[in-house]
């Protein structure tokens, strides 16, 4: 059964019981994961990022905040796993005791997989868009010593992805490349318009999915073009409860109740 991560991506804006409501619904759509964006605006650097800071600093989560945020969650059944965007921040969820992590394929540095190896891991969640060889690739299994499992996401940064961008055939490369970590799973963050990708990763057999997530009073630069509303989340929960049923197993021999309509048919016609 493939577990659902819901991204509300930085659409809090300060506002506590938003972010509550947030995880509300959630809960209720049935996601096992919740995620939270964790950055430092003051590192913003460049300057188109720069003229932005009021809004990062507006999104921003204090260690208050991600502990409230954390009993919420886990009192509705859900784990928090949070995105660090820099190595600071890698120490802090420590503090609250965040077990799950995710690493954006821009951050996939050696700088912050050097602070996260300082730690042992429930998950590790990590992106691979963005990657124009193999070298980071490389580096994600660096990760495999010091989590229970490692998560590597198939993904295309595009916001939003075309249904020709998805290449959704790369999830078995990926699998070929990790084939000899028995603790490292391939799983698949989606930016698309809607959840037709998400089906199609369920039935590869793909372990994680990961979905931007919107509610109303939400609002974002990606929100309303890359984000499941609530009836869509909820369907992509169940399908995802589902996929170990629909899937089956790998075998020739037929249904056990197939012999049933074998028993019914058979001589039914001369031949």
């Amino acid at each position: 059964m493939a577990k659902i991560t819901c991204d509300p991506a930085i659409y809090w804006h300060g506002n506590e019981k938003l972010l509550y409501d947030y995880i509300h619904r959630a809960a209720a759509c049935g996601v096992d994961f919740f995620k939270l964006q964790l950055f430092n605006a003051s590192h913003l650097a460049t300057p188109k990022w720069k003229e932005k800071k009021a809004f990062f600093l507006n999104n921003q989560i204090t260690n208050d905040i991600l502990s409230r945020a954390k009993a919420r969650i886990e009192e509705y059944g859900m784990q928090l796993t949070t995105t660090v965007n820099d190595t600071e921040v890698v120490k802090r969820i420590r503090d609250v005791d965040v077990r799950n992590i995710k690493i954006a394929s821009g951050q996939i540095v050696e700088s912050m997989i050097a602070a996260i190896t300082e730690f042992k891991w429930k998950r590790i969640f990590v992106s691979t868009g963005m990657l124009k060889d193999t070298i980071p690739l490389q580096m994600i299994t660096w990760l495999a010593d010091v989590t229970e499992e490692l998560i590597v996401y198939h993904c295309v940064s595009l916001y939003p992805t075309e249904y020709s961008e998805v290449n959704l055939n790369r999830i078995y490369a990926l699998r070929e490349y990790f084939k000899e970590y028995d603790n490292i799973e391939i799983g698949y963050s989606d930016h698309g318009y809607d959840t037709f990708a998400c089906v199609m990763a369920l039935g590869m057999g793909v372990s994680y999915i990961e979905k931007h997530f919107k509610i109303e009073g939400a609002f974002g630069p990606t929100c309303e073009e890359v984000s499941a509303d609530e009836d869509e989340m909820a369907e992509l929960c169940m399908m995802a409860k589902q996929q170990n049923k629909i899937l089956g197993k790998e075998t020739l021999a037929m249904h056990p109740r197939e012999q049933e309509n074998i028993d019914h048919y058979q001589g039914r016609f001369l031949i």
